[in-house]
């Protein structure tokens, strides 16, 4: 059995599921009211939690502020 192409499947799956999770990210960020260059900064943090980021928002606070404290 071949391992080759199989590590490379999976790489490339993994791959599109990473970039598919970042733009999902980057969406809801985006309809969340962030700037679209902060909308993506905090996308590609995986360890920001989005839920948390859009709640801070949506309670008063400034994205920038919110950009700030997360990171």
């Amino acid at each position: 059995m071949q391992s080759g192409p199989t590590i490379a499947w999976t790489d490339e799956a993994e791959d599109a599921e990473t970039i598919g999770v970042l733009r999902w990210r980057f969406r809801q960020l985006a309809r969340g009211g962030f700037e679209l260059e902060d909308a993506a900064l905090l996308a590609a943090h995986f360890d920001v939690d989005l839920h948390q980021t859009l709640t801070l928002v949506r309670r008063g606070c400034p994205q920038k502020t919110a950009v700030r404290i997360l990171l």
